[in-house]
């Protein structure tokens, strides 16, 4: 535990974390150490030299979502390097007071210095005939969309931000942060441009290619204002209080007045 607090937040060279150890009494196990390191050194490998991720919620991918597309989007968020500072939201349901009353965003993230984005991920391939949109399934398989997922994006980014308003009050920081969406299609390449969309709002096949951040901080760029229209958006009180109303911890205990039977 001593050693992965020295590692955590900085980069400690192998011998300066054992000197510290051993300084102060905290390696009677020289093997033990050596077992940590190479595990250590095993992710190093793997993932990268800085093994901090995104911050997920919640932190797996449940098995009970069926998308295969959606699991390698929640794993290109999680281990791309640019992404540590991220909130991360996955399947964030929406209950809106307008005559849409439900909705879902399939990713929902907080950047820091950014705002808010919100992913519509559409796995296999797409097509719209006659302005009917239609979704093609691994098996070949057709199914038409009630709505074009640009259409469906755009929905739940102005539901996220009625439930800001009417959660904080339309005067609050809140509501006030950039808020885009992209539409995800990580099975084939971006249809082509209409007035319904820019390119930066889709993410495709050959996007993915290159780390998911890159597409995302184009977006940033080209829809949000960064730099600079969301720069007081940093790791504080905002953040917190956005991740506890998104999707808050909490345990109630059984009410005295309950009957359990």
């Amino acid at each position: 535990a001593v050693y992965l607090a020295l590692l955590k937040n900085r980069r400690v060279r192998f011998w300066s974390t054992r000197k510290i150890l051993h300084k102060n009494s905290l390696l009677p196990l020289t093997s033990a150490f050596f077992t940590a390191h190479m595990r250590y050194l095993f992710i190093l490998h793997f993932h990268g030299e800085d093994t901090r991720l995104a911050t997920m919620i919640p932190p797996i991918f449940a098995e009970s979502t069926s998308s295969n597309a959606e699991r390698r989007i929640f794993s290109l968020l999680q281990k791309d390097s640019k992404t540590e500072d991220w909130i991360v939201f996955h399947s964030l349901n929406l209950s809106v007071t307008s005559a849409r009353r439900y909705g879902e965003i399939d990713f929902l993230l907080l950047i820091p210095e950014v705002g808010i984005i919100c992913l519509e991920v559409k796995g296999g391939g797409i097509r719209c005939e006659d302005g009917v949109w239609w979704s093609t399934g691994g098996d070949g398989n057709s199914h038409k969309l009630k709505r074009s997922p640009f259409a469906q994006a755009r929905a739940n980014m102005f539901s996220l931000r009625e439930r800001l308003a009417d959660h904080f009050g339309k005067a609050h920081s809140a509501c006030a942060l950039p808020t885009g969406f992209i539409a995800v299609y990580p099975d084939c390449k971006c249809p082509p441009e209409s007035p319904e969309f820019t390119r930066s709002e889709v993410i495709d096949c050959d996007d993915l290619s290159k780390p998911i951040s890159i597409s995302i901080m184009r977006h940033a760029k080209e829809k949000l204002g960064f730099p600079g229209a969301a720069a007081t958006f940093k790791r504080g009180q905002l953040v917190k209080d956005l991740r506890t109303f998104l999707r808050p911890d909490f345990d109630r205990a059984i009410a005295r007045s309950a009957t359990i039977g």
